[in-house]
Formats: structure tokens, C-alpha cells, sequence
């Protein structure tokens, strides 16, 4: 009798261990989700765990709001609303999913979703993930600009754009400018695109005004200066002036040439002379904000820009306010804060 009963609990307990079994073969972990796309409930079942499912059906959280990112390399279920803030901030761009799903994860942890997109209005992934990863090797302290394009952008010691590349560099045509030779080839200044008629305008004006000479005697020596050669010239200015390198030259990334909106002038036949002392240098004093030009960095003001005077180097900002600087006599970072 004994071993009948014992039989008979081993025969009851084999049954329901059986029946768990095949419960759990058929339980359908989707069987309390509203959404029965059978599409996006296969994908959601097979990339999705148990928590990320509970997670869905709790908020009710439709597919379309992630499993078009689902399939990617480190999707999180959970950030998909990041993922759609940048696809709506980008739509016209047509990123795909999985680069999506790249930006936001590989800097979620440094930077909100929304001033990650506000950067990439400007900059491309790669220039702000460099200097989200990097900060500034120069300035620890420094502020990366908001828009670099703008020609009222600041750049000065606390203000850089990087390792940014404008995206409207043109070579500088119908002026006179000092080439340089690179492997047998004569390579142009390169300007932003904006500075051509303004500077013709402004040659026209110094040939009436100046010197019957092309440009009145004036010849453009500097336009675009890129991101690695500024770290050659910052380099060669510490090994010559060691600490008081930054009044002759600006950190990289923090250069108005960088922006492509600065030139740098001479006079014709007398590169090698101080600048300051010619015609030319007296009448773009007085004149060039006319053509929406403005000399940075004067004598009077090495205390509010940190840089020893410029007489050369002159800065496009548009001719109202360029004429407003000039007026008040206040430097960029004076005249926009």
C-alpha cells in the first residue's frame, strides 16, 4: 500500500513537472502587448529580454517608437526616446538607425541628447565626440562655440571651435596674394566663401583711394589656417617665447583664421617692413569697416584680448556690425556680450 502511494505521488509530480513544460514552451511572452504587428512582435521577441518586454507592455510603448533601432549594435530599449529626438532633429540628413543608436550611446554619459543635437548643427559627430573625449589640450577651461559659422562668432582664449573645419572654404580669387608652393604646386588662400565680393569691393576702393597699384598696393598673405598648422605655429611660438606665447600667436582651435573669416594683409613689395607704418595699413584703418572689416587686435586693446597688436590681421563681421565696432570702438567680444 505504501508503495502504491508513493507510486502514485511520483506519477502526480512527473504530470505537472510535464505540464509546466509545456506551458512554458507555449507561453507567449508578448500575450499581454496592445500592438500585434506580427513583424515587430517577432523582432521584439527575439532582440528583446523578459525585463524589456515587461518594461513595453507596463508603458504600453509602441514599436514604432523603437524597433526601427532595435537590430542595432547597443540598443537600449530604454533610451529609444533619445534615439528619436536625434532622428527628429536630423530627419533631413536620413542618418541611419544604427548611427543613431552610436551617437546617442557612445555619448549619452557626456552630453544631454539635445545639446548633442544642438552641436551637431554645426559640427559633425566626429569633431564634437573629439572634444567631448579630449576637451581642449590648450585651455582646459575653454567653451566650445555654438555656431562657427556665424560671423559674429567669438574665438579668443576661452572661446574654440577645435579641430572644425569650415564648410564653405573657397580659394581666394581676383586678389593679389602671396601662394605658397607645396610639391612643385602653388596652393591659394583659402577664405569663407562670404569674403570674396567684400574684398574685391574693399581692392576697388584702395585702388581709388590708395594706389592705382592692384588693390592699392595691398596683397592678402593669410586666409585659412587649419587646426594642425596652428599646433606648428603654437609650438614654434613656445620654444621661442616660451609662457608669453599666447600674445603672439592663439591657442589651436582658437584661431579667427581657423573660422576662415580672417585675412592677414601686406603691402606690395614691402612684406618684410612694419606693416603699420604704410599707406595702406592707415587707410584700412579707416576704411575697412566700410567693406564689413575690423582690425582685432590693436594696441590699445592688448589688456581686454590677451594679444599683442595686429596691424596685419583683420576680421570679416559683416558692414553694420563692423561699423557699430568702430563707433564705439569695442572689440568683438566687447561689442557682442
Amino acid at each position: 500500500m505504501k508503495i502504491k502511494r508513493l507510486l502514485f505521488v511520483a506519477a502526480v509530480a512527473a504530470l505537472c513537472a510535464g505540464c509546466l513544460i509545456v506551458m512554458n514552451i507555449r507561453y507567449d511572452r508578448l500575450s499581454r502587448y496592445p500592438y500585434q504587428d506580427p513583424k515587430s512582435r517577432a523582432l521584439i521577441d527575439e532582440y528583446l529580454s523578459d525585463e524589456d518586454i515587461e518594461y513595453i507592455i507596463e508603458y504600453s510603448i509602441a514599436p514604432s517608437t523603437f524597433v526601427p533601432y532595435i537590430q542595432a549594435e547597443r540598443f537600449s530599449v530604454y533610451h529609444a526616446p533619445e534615439y528619436n529626438y536625434m532622428e527628429e532633429a536630423f530627419s533631413y540628413r536620413n542618418y541611419a538607425p544604427a548611427l543613431i543608436v552610436k551617437m546617442v550611446e557612445e555619448t549619452r554619459d557626456q552630453i544631454a541628447v539635445q545639446d548633442l543635437a544642438q552641436l551637431m548643427l554645426a559640427y559633425s559627430y566626429e569633431e564634437v565626440k573629439d572634444w567631448l573625449d579630449r576637451g581642449d589640450p590648450y585651455y582646459r577651461n575653454a567653451t566650445l562655440v555654438l555656431d562657427p559659422s556665424a560671423l559674429d562668432t567669438l574665438v579668443d582664449d576661452d572661446h574654440t571651435i577645435a579641430t572644425h573645419v569650415p564648410l564653405h572654404l573657397e580659394a581666394l580669387t581676383d586678389i593679389p596674394q602671396l601662394t605658397v608652393e607645396v610639391n612643385g604646386e602653388e596652393k591659394p588662400i583659402l577664405v569663407d566663401a562670404r569674403l570674396q565680393q567684400p574684398l574685391r569691393q574693399l581692392c576697388e576702393a584702395a585702388e581709388a583711394e590708395v594706389s592705382t597699384r592692384a588693390c592699392g598696393g595691398l596683397i592678402v598673405t593669410e586666409g585659412y589656417v587649419s587646426y594642425p598648422k596652428q599646433e606648428e605655429l603654437y609650438k614654434q611660438a613656445k620654444e621661442q617665447y616660451g609662457s608669453s606665447a599666447i600674445l603672439y600667436v592663439d591657442y589651436p582651435g582658437h584661431s579667427e583664421h581657423q573660422l576662415g573669416l580672417a585675412v592677414d594683409f601686406a603691402a606690395t613689395g614691402k612684406q618684410s617692413e612694419d606693416f603699420s607704418t604704410t599707406p595702406q595699413s592707415q587707410w584700412l584703418q579707416e576704411n575697412a569697416w566700410r567693406f564689413g572689416f575690423v582690425q582685432s587686435y590693436t594696441e590699445d586693446k592688448v589688456t581686454e584680448t590677451n594679444k599683442l597688436a595686429r596691424p596685419e590681421h583683420y576680421r570679416y563681421v559683416g558692414p553694420a556690425l563692423a561699423r557699430q565696432l568702430v563707433e564705439e570702438h569695442h572689440t568683438l567680444k566687447e561689442g557682442t556680450e
